[in-house]
């Protein structure tokens, strides 16, 4: 894995303006940009970015996914599995 410090549309600067700890790696095995959370020495995984590119999308996906917006988030979630007729 690869850290990423720079970028063309400083998009790691944003995302490390949401919050100072995130840590932004390209996994070259997998061909995937990952979003990892360091505390202390230890790096979490946090989210796995479903793009081939590191653009604002990112951003937006990082926000939506934060703790939080987590009501929100289940209530979207529950909402399409009731659509699709999946019921606990």
């Amino acid at each position: 894995m690869i850290e990423i410090f720079t970028d063309l549309f400083d998009i790691v600067k944003k995302i490390k303006y949401i919050d100072n700890n995130y840590r932004v790696f390209r996994n070259i095995t997998k061909h995937r940009f990952e979003i990892y959370y360091q505390n202390g020495l230890n790096l979490n995984l946090e989210l796995i970015l479903p793009y081939n590119n590191l653009d604002y999308r990112a951003i937006n996906l990082i926000n939506k996914s934060r703790v939080e917006n987590a009501d929100e988030l289940f209530d979207y979630v529950d909402n399409f599995n009731d659509k699709l007729g999946l019921k606990e």
